[in-house]
């Protein structure tokens, strides 16, 4: 697919299928509704700032306490960036940057560091190479580099054979100040957040028995709850570790698909954690860290960093993983128009914004689920 055509496919509405939504359920698309958003992660946050922005009663439910551990979105960071063995992806995110840029604007605050992206691996690999041909053909600036030129610029050690590509327009996303600055900008606007407030979804589109004129539920690992969907929620593992560079670490990735990725340290220590797939999370349960993952991902500190052992700090966080590593996007059936967004399997946070940002246009008729056939659950 060319540039023009990916373009186009990612944003052109379906007007017939949109028509008839706003037809079945009595809808103007300069209406100003009443919006319950249920989930306070970064997707959920995103879509009560931009809705009352847009002028919506917002009321968003959150299941746990604000700040909480339990999900997808807590930490200090996240990496952005458009090196995608995946050109779709790639794509989504040069749109996704608009947003995060948009943000910073409002904020008045930095949440983008413009610290780069190092990938590495085989460069044979099929992860690698159509890596480096989805930024060739967005014309994202990158480098490429040996394993001594790696080292003595970054401090990051390549195993034998192996090359790296560097993405200096990457970087790191602070992401819990991104879900402060979400809030604070959404409710500067008027949008309510009920935290330690569980969300049950009734067919006639009321939550907790009041009444909405839309629903858009980003729940996470608990999206489940709400439709049938062939996601998979694992949890994960990431840590901390102390380690003597004096190179500027940049953010990270393996040209895996099992990759382990990392940031550079500040102030906290190197972060590093691994994609790879952990056990099968179910909502009843607490995630809990596992010693032979930790051990694994510091075996990777030690390999590519010369860390030092034991980790610092170790965390969980929880992944909601769809088919070919895609986002979920439905419309869920009820008296009332309600969407579900998953920007999930381990690589949405740095697209929150976006889907955010798509939140608004769902629930005022500009777009439809339809638009986006990448997203429909298979």
């Amino acid at each position: 697919m060319h540039r023009r055509e990916l373009r186009e496919d990612l944003h052109r509405p379906n007007r017939e299928d949109l028509s008839r939504t706003q037809q079945r359920h009595g809808l103007a698309a300069t209406s100003r509704m009443n919006v319950a958003v249920i989930g306070a992660g970064a997707a959920g946050t995103s879509a009560a700032m931009n809705l009352a922005l847009g002028g919506h009663k917002v009321v968003v439910f959150e299941q746990f306490e604000r700040g909480h551990t339990r999900g997808s979105s807590h930490g200090t960071s996240r990496i952005t960036r458009h090196t995608y063995a995946d050109p779709y992806y790639c794509s989504l995110a040069v749109e996704a940057n608009r947003e995060w840029f948009e943000l910073e604007r409002l904020a008045g605050e930095q949440i983008f560091v413009p610290c780069g992206l190092l990938a590495f691996g085989d460069p044979n690999s099929d992860w690698l190479k159509s890596a480096i041909a989805g930024l060739v053909q967005w014309e994202v600036p990158h480098e490429h580099l040996d394993a001594r030129q790696t080292l003595e610029r970054f401090g990051i050690r390549l195993d034998a054979g192996e090359v790296s590509v560097f993405e200096p327009g990457a970087g790191m996303l602070r992401s819990s100040l991104i879900l402060r600055l979400n809030e604070a900008i959404a409710a500067e606007h008027g949008a309510v957040f009920l935290y330690e407030t569980p969300a049950t979804l009734s067919d006639d589109g009321r939550v907790n028995g009041e009444a909405f004129d839309a629903v858009v539920i980003c729940a996470g690992a608990w999206s489940g709850m709400f439709a049938h969907l062939p996601t998979v929620p694992t949890i994960q593992h990431f840590a901390y570790f102390a380690a003597s560079i004096e190179a500027p670490v940049p953010c990270w990735v393996e040209a895996t698909p099992d990759h382990f990725y990392g940031f550079g340290d500040y102030g906290r220590g190197f972060k590093i954690g691994l994609h790879r797939y952990g056990p099968r999370f179910t909502p009843e349960s607490d995630p809990e860290l596992d010693p032979a993952v930790l051990d694994e991902i510091g075996r990777v500190a030690v390999r590519r960093l010369g860390a030092r052992l034991p980790q610092l700090e170790a965390f969980t966080c929880l992944y909601t993983t769809a088919p070919n590593e895609d986002f979920v996007l439905v419309q869920v059936p009820n008296h009332v128009p309600v969407y579900l967004i998953s920007a999930c399997s381990g690589h949405g946070f740095k697209f929150s914004a976006w889907f955010g940002r798509l939140a608004r246009r769902l629930i005022e008729g500009e777009v439809s689920p339809s638009d986006f056939p990448r997203f429909s659950p298979k």
